[in-house]
């Protein structure tokens, strides 16, 4: 199966999207110092953006961490489209 990237344009393709997107970036002073992570688990968006560029697959970051889902990884491209 051919590995497909994540696009920008999937990402926020609208405001009301984009803002039900952010909704999944909590942030928790307990959890990573109150850095921006996923619907409060210890996976920040700093690593899944690094990752990102690094040049790992929207399906290679869901096979690695199984609690993801697909919109996880949109949220944090629209957070650093926002930041």
């Amino acid at each position: 199966m051919p590995k497909k990237p994540l696009s920008l344009n999937s990402a926020t393709p609208g405001r009301g999207q984009r803002n039900d997107l952010l909704k999944r970036i909590t942030f928790n002073p307990n959890i990573f110092g109150g850095k921006p992570v996923i619907r409060g688990m210890r996976i920040s968006v700093e690593m899944i953006l690094d990752l990102l560029s690094q040049g790992a697959t929207s399906d290679e970051l869901l096979e690695d961490f199984p609690a993801l889902e697909r919109d996880d990884l949109r949220a944090c491209l629209a957070y650093a489209k926002m930041a």
